[in-house]
């Protein structure tokens, strides 16, 4: 789980979250807001960990190969709370999906975050076209993990 996992650690999800938009934020042009709404109580630390470790890495596509004026996070759970979701969407450039670099080329963001995110049973989705920006829809059902999972 990387860096994701201390800051998810000692914090709700929200705050860790926070902590990552604002160091990745960090003299970045684009405009980073996070939205919340529901009872993240029941978020384990474990997907806390993958999701805030996901949306480390959907940030970073997005400033790096982007160079969105926005980005918009947005963190949800339904009532009652069965399932978490979380969009990252931006304005910048788009690209064409599955044309995108990946661990052949050494890159392994998608893979590590569509993995990560399956490990849970949940669905990782991206849409994006050229000059339209990216969205990147994940939900997680919440449950209970085990150390087989883990």
């Amino acid at each position: 789980m990387g860096a994701a996992q201390p800051a998810a650690a000692s914090k709700s999800l929200p705050e860790a979250l926070h902590l990552v938009v604002d160091r990745e934020g960090a003299g970045q042009r684009a405009r980073i807001d996070l939205r919340t709404e529901g009872d993240f109580s029941h978020v384990s630390e474990f997907v806390a960990g993958n999701l805030v470790f996901a949306a480390q890495e959907a940030l970073r596509n997005a400033l790096k190969h982007g160079a969105p004026r926005a980005i918009i996070l947005e963190l949800r759970t339904a009532e009652p709370p069965v399932a978490i979701s979380l969009v990252i969407r931006d304005d910048g450039a788009g690209f064409t999906p599955g044309e995108e670099a990946g661990a052949k080329q050494g890159h392994f963001g998608l893979v590590g975050m569509r993995e990560r995110i399956e490990r849970l049973d949940g669905t990782l989705r991206i849409e994006s076209a050229p000059g339209r920006g990216t969205t990147v829809r994940i939900e997680v059902p919440l449950r209970s993990y085990d150390e087989t999972v883990a």
